[in-house]
């Protein structure tokens, strides 16, 4: 941080509370409030996530285009409704804000926080020396130079391309698509990248081979197929007749790619 930026510090256990009013001005002594803070805590007791959000949503509700840094279990065990794990966001809140994700439970169970953010980077951190080096990355990610309006377009001999798509990508970040190739192909990348346009091109090859017959590639393109078809049957009302070829499709899959 410099003078320029401003910061906020929200510590939760059995409730929550920010270090400051409001966003405040990231000087030489607010840093050193900042660290005195931090220096010697614990983790420990329970956790009340939600109040932490509610507070988190406040300051950045003040910032056109902010970060949070959330660093958590992921375990919701304190809160004053009659389910504290029933998290919910202002959406209105987060609409600017690029979520860097700290997960300290099990890879996986980091699932329900991740569907809060629209636009979220997350770390599964490990105990020991691995987990200071994910500790590392995800203060890099924080400040890192991020791509606005991120746009992704296949053109070619390409279809039924699947994986979720950021409106914005920070340095280290990255972006999953999988789709079916079927001859050359490029993939364009385009976005804003400190006020100024930025393109780059890919040209895709005839897909990989190794002659082994490994379908690994093709496996996750059969599960995010599955995912997202399986999305859209449930959107769809119980008489639609649409849904017995979705679900023809999903269990065509769920048997080709086992």
């Amino acid at each position: 941080l410099d003078p320029m930026d401003r910061f906020d510090l929200v510590l939760f256990g059995d409730d929550a509370a920010a270090l400051g009013d409001g966003l405040m001005d990231a000087s030489a002594g607010n840093r050193a409030v900042a660290h005195k803070a931090l220096d010697g805590l614990r983790a420990r007791g329970r956790s009340d996530l939600q109040a932490a959000l509610d507070l988190a949503a406040q300051r950045l509700g003040e910032s056109s285009d902010g970060v949070l840094v959330l660093l958590t279990d992921g375990q919701p065990t304190a809160g004053a409704g009659p389910d504290p794990f029933a998290l919910s966001v202002d959406l209105a809140a987060f609409a600017r804000t690029r979520v860097v994700l700290g997960h300290f439970n099990y890879p996986g169970r980091d699932r329900a926080l991740r569907a809060l953010f629209t636009d979220v980077e997350h770390r599964f951190v490990p105990d020991g020396p691995a987990g200071e080096a994910v500790a590392d990355e995800l203060a890099r990610l924080a400040v890192a130079p991020v791509i606005e309006d991120l746009s992704v377009e296949v053109e070619g001999a390409v279809h039924q391309v699947h994986g979720e798509l950021p409106s914005r990508l920070p340095l280290g970040g990255h972006v999953r698509l999988v789709g079916r190739l079927e001859g050359p192909a490029t993939v364009v990348v385009r976005g804003w990248l400190h006020g100024g346009a930025v393109e780059r091109a890919v040209d895709l090859s005839a897909p990989w081979d190794d002659g082994r017959g490994d379908r690994g590639l093709g496996v996750e393109w059969a599960r995010l197929r599955v995912a997202d078809l399986t999305a859209e049957w449930e959107g769809l009302g119980a008489d639609d007749p649409a849904r017995g070829a979705l679900a023809n499709a999903i269990k065509d899959l769920g048997t080709r790619y086992s």
